[in-house]
């Protein structure tokens, strides 16, 4: 067995988010893993690739991360393969992830030590053909790649085929040059036509419909979108819909754009793409400033994609494109409407606790409890995630829910996180409060909660006597004596 039908094995895992992903033939034959030492490390980077197509890049990242080790590569004397090709393509993965983020400076610098360490033919022409992209890039010219195009057709490798044809009518799209943008996209979905690939054939659909929306031919671009959205593809789904939504905003109809960044969304919230979700929740977020006149949802979405843009960053990836602006309309939002100058100060739009004035101790624990869950499951990815960091079982967790529902709050579904917002009874201020908390066990939470609200009630009311918080709590008086007394 030759070692070159390892490295075009290589080439294709590279591809492999182009793929489709739920095909056994994407798996490593049995064969390759004999002939290779490094198969555990090839089918981590295959998992990598499949958690970075599918949107879910803070997965993707945590591999990068222990990929980079490359202390974790076993060196092991072996015939058949050279384990600097199996370096070369690792650095060459990495190099790819930094490009999907915009890191230009990661991406060209792992590229550079793939090319010092490959040896192979194979690896080496995969590692040609990215620098060419990013020349083409640079220029605006397609000449290099146009020879690649070429290689690929001979050598069968149609997957790069159709990426080299795809990245020139990007190009051509960005010259405005439309029509021969969508002669290539045209081109890329003749070859995909050989290999069968569902997901690919909607890409190519996907990037002809886009050239048409940039060349202002709406219609034909809805009919396209429209007849691709209701893919198997989450990612790819999502990606649709947005184009959906733009353009609808462009043409100023901006109910149906909402609705189309609202599905995306939830998709993304659901199947944890945490990539698209600082895109639609500006988007979102705009619409409801500056054409729905809903300052306060503009808000709640500016604050959604900045959570998940600076986990993104907490996460290690590069904050550029709509994270980077989803943070600085966050920023320019609060400083505009929740910042007031001097003369204007008023405590209880900013005091998480501010709503417990006046109110029992009883719907003051209910309101508490019910944003508690509320928050949760809107930051949480499953049911299960909410469970194991608030220590509940799934049957008392239903029975606080059921609890809270028969006492006339409006418990989300959890796969409808996005109507959360139309809920009036969530306290955004409270919401924050509870965000700010360590993760702690519900016992644990309300506990805390529990110390701080009665603290904030004595310096509110100015008095501590036991009497009088009796009396305007409604609450008996070992109860609240032994809530009292954990204080002192």
């Amino acid at each position: 067995m030759e070692i070159s039908e390892l490295n075009k094995y290589l080439i294709n895992i590279s591809l492999s988010g182009y793929l489709d992903f739920h095909s056994d033939e994407m798996n490593m034959p049995d064969h390759l893993k004999e002939l290779t030492p490094y198969a555990t490390e090839i089918e981590l980077i295959h998992k990598c690739k499949k958690y970075l197509v599918s949107g879910r890049i803070s997965k993707a990242h945590s591999i990068i991360n222990d990929l980079q080790n490359l202390k974790s590569f076993r060196f092991m004397p072996f015939e058949t393969v050279d384990r600097n090709d199996v370096l070369a393509y690792v650095n060459y993965e990495c190099a790819l992830f930094y490009r999907i983020v915009d890191d230009s400076i990661a991406y060209s610098n792992f590229l550079k030590i793939a090319k010092l360490l490959a040896k192979s033919p194979e690896i080496n022409l995969l590692i040609d053909y990215q620098f060419a992209t990013i020349n083409a890039f640079n220029s605006l010219k397609t000449n290099e790649l146009q020879k690649f195009t070429e290689i690929f057709h001979q050598e069968e490798l149609y997957v790069l085929e159709i990426m080299a044809y795809s990245k020139i009518g990007e190009i051509q799209a960005a010259l405005k040059q439309y029509s021969q943008a969508r002669e290539y996209f045209v081109k890329s979905k003749a070859v995909i036509q050989k290999i069968h690939s569902v997901n690919l054939e909607i890409t190519a659909d996907s990037n002809i419909g886009y050239v048409y929306f940039l060349d202002s031919d709406y219609q034909r671009a809805l009919d396209i979108f429209n007849r691709i959205k209701d893919c198997n593809d989450y990612f790819q789904k999502s990606l649709i819909l947005e184009n959906i939504a733009l353009i609808y905003e462009v043409l100023g109809e901006y109910t149906q754009a909402l609705d189309y960044w609202m599905e995306s969304l939830s998709i993304c919230q659901d199947h944890g793409i945490m990539m698209n979700i600082p895109e639609d929740t500006l988007h979102i977020g705009e619409i409801y400033e500056e054409h729905l006149d809903s300052v306060s949802k503009a808000k709640f979405f500016y604050k959604m994609g900045y959570d998940h843009s600076m986990q993104m960053f907490k996460d290690g990836i590069n904050l550029s494109g709509n994270m980077r602006i989803v943070i600085e309309k966050y920023i320019s939002y609060f400083a505009e409407y929740y910042i007031p100058d001097d003369k204007m100060v008023n405590k209880q739009t900013t005091d998480p606790f501010a709503f417990a004035v006046d109110k029992s101790w009883k719907q003051i624990t209910e309101v508490f409890q019910f944003n508690v869950i509320v928050f949760y499951k809107f930051n949480c990815d499953s049911v299960y995630q909410v469970l194991d960091i608030l220590q509940l079982k799934r049957s008392n967790f239903q029975a606080k829910q059921q609890k809270l529902t028969n006492l006339g709050y409006q418990i989300p579904d959890f796969r409808k996180k996005v109507n959360m917002q139309d809920n009036t009874e969530i306290n955004g201020t409270l919401q924050d409060y509870i965000r700010n908390l360590s993760p702690m066990g519900w016992k644990n939470l309300n506990k805390r909660f529990e110390n701080d609200i009665l603290k904030y009630l004595i310096n509110h009311y100015g008095s501590h006597k036991r009497e009088f918080l009796v009396k305007k709590l409604s609450i008996s008086y070992p109860n609240l004596k032994r809530r009292l007394d954990s204080l002192e």
